[in-house]
């Protein structure tokens, strides 16, 4: 005799299924994690360019023996083509369309000074470092990703900002065990960051201390996960305590060396509690990330409100007041973002008018909005002075005036309204240095 029920068990069954489905694809959508599927962007799509510099030259950085307040060509015979370029604290790097590195500038503690450009060796087989799709140039020290995700690092180890596991300064570029399938790298003050394709950051470098022997004794041997970035530290530039306040004047004075990021690791590590990024920016104490939503996402070193109004700065914390963010940039002691709508934002350190806001002296804990500039297409932050290129793609700066990096005449401390410099050039790229700045202009 036929079961009636089973048509009936079929249809209950498969209704059950169907709501177990829709239940696991709602559990995985809620945390979606996104692959980032390119590589850095060789941009500046013009390649008959010319890279020009001006500001502070004290080691070479901008590729002349001699001082210059005025904008100077860097370009050396045959480097007419730039892909991309960085300007760092004491040096200045640029990337050619073939995957090299050239460098001038001061090269690390190792008392070499270049002023024409010197082709970066691969530290493995003394060769032409080779394949090069993004660079970036930190203190004294720089960062390179290659082709085929992995990093490379040479300059000064005083605080392991090379991630090579010790101290030891490196002539020669040198690969970062631990990390790969890296998309984007930033270099900070004395520590780097990369970003893999699984929109994860990694971090090494840090160290509060110039004492290289003490620094040596505090150090994670091997990547590992951590939570934010709290709970590291380096105990010996506090006198040895195992445990410290974080509001405390002990951390005040700790965290005043402009370039703690609150742990100290020879090594990368994992930055936990952030997921789905897909920019990065190291400043010279503090990190600003922006996640797959266009949200700002930022932790370190918050002494002048460079991370924002949050209660607990040695974690990644989320901006509230910013949304649809297209690019942030990092600088000394304050930060600026760029939405998709062209709109700047700047908040932290203001004493000379680094935020570009008209005025000077009082620091911005959250983001405010320079409504006087209106699409803008990219934001650089330096070491107290800020530049962009504005809708009609001319230089803009703003700021502390350090060997002319705002204005040719010295007299001029600082100025804290946006001011078009140099506006006989159109501008397609630009990078600002502790004191220098790069810019690249159409012939």
């Amino acid at each position: 005799m036929q079961n009636r029920n089973i048509p009936l068990l079929i249809i209950v069954g498969l209704v059950v299924f169907g709501l177990v489905f829709l239940a696991v694809k709602n559990l995985q959508n809620a945390n979606p994690q996104v692959e980032i599927n390119f590589t850095p962007s060789l941009s500046y799509p013009n390649l008959n360019n010319e890279l020009f510099g001006f500001g502070s030259n004290f080691v070479g950085q901008l590729g002349t023996a001699n001082y210059s307040k005025s904008p100077v060509v860097l370009q050396s015979v045959g480097l007419k083509n730039i892909v991309k370029f960085d300007a760092g604290n004491r040096h200045s790097l640029v990337l050619t369309p073939n995957g090299e590195v050239f460098q001038i500038g001061s090269v690390s503690t190792l008392g070499s000074t270049y002023t024409d450009y010197v082709n970066i060796l691969d530290g493995d087989e003394v060769k032409r470092l080779t394949g090069i799709v993004d660079i970036s140039a930190g203190s004294n020290y720089s960062l390179a990703l290659k082709d085929d995700g992995t990093v490379w690092s040479w300059g000064s180890n005083i605080t392991g900002q090379l991630g090579q596991g010790d101290n030891q300064d490196r002539e020669y570029a040198t690969r970062i065990e631990g990390l790969q399938d890296i998309v984007q790298i930033s270099a900070g003050y004395k520590f780097g960051l990369a970003l893999d394709k699984f929109g994860e950051i990694w971090a090494w470098g840090g160290s509060c201390t110039e004492d290289r022997a003490a620094a040596a004794n505090n150090w994670m041997a091997s990547p590992q996960t951590v939570v934010g970035i709290g709970g590291y530290y380096d105990p010996t530039s506090l006198g040895g305590a195992d445990n410290i306040n974080l509001q405390s004047e002990d951390y005040n004075s700790y965290c005043a060396n402009e370039w703690v990021i609150g742990f100290t690791s020879k090594t990368p590590v994992k930055i936990e509690g952030l997921s789905n990024i897909t920019q990065i920016s190291a400043g010279w104490g503090h990190t600003l990330a922006i996640d797959a939503n266009k949200d700002v996402w930022s932790f370190g070193c918050n002494l002048y409100g460079q991370v924002s109004n949050t209660p607990n700065h040695l974690e990644p914390y989320r901006i509230p007041e910013l949304q649809g963010i297209v690019q942030v940039s990092a600088g000394y002691r304050h930060s600026m973002a760029l939405d998709e709508d062209g709109n700047v934002f700047a908040w932290g350190h203001n004493l000379r008018g680094a935020l570009g806001i008209g005025t000077s002296g009082e620091d911005q804990w959250v983001p405010v909005q320079l409504s006087r500039l209106k699409n803008v297409q990219e934001i650089s932050a330096g070491h107290d002075f800020s530049v962009l290129i504005n809708a009609d793609n001319k230089l803009v700066v703003f700021g502390e005036n350090n060997s002319g990096v705002v204005n040719s005449d010295l007299n001029i401390v600082f100025t804290p309204n946006p001011t078009v410099v140099y506006s006989d050039r159109n501008v397609s790229a630009i990078s600002a240095g502790k004191n220098h700045i790069l810019v690249l202009t159409d012939y």
